[in-house]
């Protein structure tokens, strides 16, 4: 009777054991593709936020040119018309206009 039971209960730990070892490949393993996916979107919007970093440093570049061009033209602007009063004859300076 001992021997019977000894049987059952290898065979029961035998079918256990089979049973443990097949049912992973028999059912899909749906958390690794959800990292996957997770993993995907998050270097996407790794990348995006890259290229969105880009266009508002090219931006704040665009408009410092813009302040420094303005200054410039302004400059050249002055300088043209102290030239034109150099030519004129009417300078403040007196030593400049003979």
């Amino acid at each position: 009777m001992s021997d019977r039971i000894t049987k059952v209960l290898l065979g029961a730990i035998a079918l256990g054991l089979w049973t443990n070892l097949l049912i992973p490949l028999v059912r899909p393993i749906s958390a690794i593709a959800q990292y996957q996916n997770d993993f995907l979107l998050k270097s996407i919007d790794g990348h995006l936020t890259s290229i969105e970093n880009d266009l508002e440093k090219a931006s704040s570049a665009q408009r410092q040119n813009a302040f420094i061009l303005g200054s410039v033209d302004a400059r050249l602007s002055s300088i043209d018309g102290n030239i034109g009063k150099l030519q004129g004859g009417s300078c403040a300076n007196a030593k400049l206009c003979q």
